[in-house]
């Protein structure tokens, strides 16, 4: 698979450990998921040390050895260590459905954190700070902030959710900076879209706002987790073209700015894509690990990924485990 672009290993939540803290599986996962042409293997979903998780499944950054050997092993393949730092909030319940059965559920989002105070904006930093430094103290060279997918800090961010949002972004930004300052390199991902039309229309100056971070790259997604999931997880010709489209739309507004673009490698659409931007992959590496070496093999969407939803504990995959 010719790429002129940076590939990078997206961050996937895959249940693997025990008690919060990362197991040999997880260890054997990114073993295999770096190298072999991808710039940056990104560990995904990790809570914050005081965090909460999307589900009941989700790793925990701690000081646990495990955390600094996945580092070495993706080093030590050659491609840059990341990790995505996220949290939910107390009682947070992930959706199991693909797409909520009730049109009340996005007033989750629209109610309680409207007056959220700015100290307890700090309250939240200060978790994400003791994550990144967990982070970095274990040989992480790139920490993704997660503020996407409906979690906390995708409202705290967005005016539309937040009337703090000014000053969210301003810690966020000072975080980044500290990031930078440690010689490790930042991607934030968010929400180009939510998913509701009303909503959308009215988010455009907060995505600007959002894009004025100091951040090396910013991750693309679209959705919430618990509205509908088909957004973030796009399978459909005409949804991987809207992404498409919306996404290089963006690149292009934005022409100074790094993005991430997703969504099953973009094996459907031709042509080059533009210098800032870099390519995202997730589930085509997760079937097959050599993906970017021989694409002949990729996701056929089983959906065995999508471990939560299913009722299971982690993640497997059918392309992959005949593999091995």
């Amino acid at each position: 698979m010719a790429c002129d672009n940076k590939v990078f290993f997206l961050p996937v939540n895959t249940g693997y450990g025990k008690s919060g803290n990362p197991d040999n599986r997880l260890i054997d996962f990114h073993r295999e998921r770096s190298g072999n042409g991808i710039y940056c293997s990104i560990i995904g979903n990790v809570v914050t040390p005081k965090g909460f998780g999307s589900n009941d499944y989700c790793l925990t950054i701690t000081k646990h050895k495990n955390w600094k050997i996945i580092a070495e092993e993706i080093l030590g393949n050659g491609s840059v260590p990341g990790i995505q730092l996220s949290t939910a909030w107390k009682n947070y319940k992930g959706n199991q459905k693909f797409v909520s059965s009730s049109s009340d559920d996005f007033s989750q989002y629209t109610e309680q954190f409207l007056k959220v105070s700015c100290s307890e904006i700090d309250e939240v930093f200060d978790d994400f700070y003791k994550g990144v430094n967990l982070a970095l103290n274990a040989g992480y060279k790139h920490i993704q902030i997660h503020a996407a997918h409906g979690y906390l800090l995708s409202l705290l961010v967005d005016s539309v959710f937040c009337e703090n949002s000014h000053y969210t972004l301003t810690k966020l930004n000072e975080l980044l900076d500290y990031i930078r300052s440690q010689n490790s390199e930042s991607s934030v991902r968010f929400s180009l879209k939510v998913g509701i039309q009303s909503i959308d229309k009215i988010r455009q100056e907060g995505i600007s706002r959002i894009l004025q971070l100091n951040s090396d790259y910013f991750d693309i997604s679209f959705g919430f987790y618990n509205i509908n999931k088909h957004l973030i997880y796009p399978t459909s010709v005409s949804m991987l073209k809207s992404r498409y489209d919306n996404s290089i739309a963006l690149a292009n507004q934005y022409p100074d700015k790094e993005f991430i673009f997703s969504g099953k490698s973009l094996v459907n659409f031709e042509g080059k894509l533009p210098s800032n931007v870099s390519l995202g992959i997730c589930r085509d590496l997760i079937a097959n690990p050599k993906y970017l070496i021989n694409n002949t093999v990729g996701c056929e969407n089983n959906k065995q990924c999508h471990y939560f939803s299913r009722g299971e504990r982690s993640l497997s995959c059918k392309k992959w485990l005949e593999k091995n």
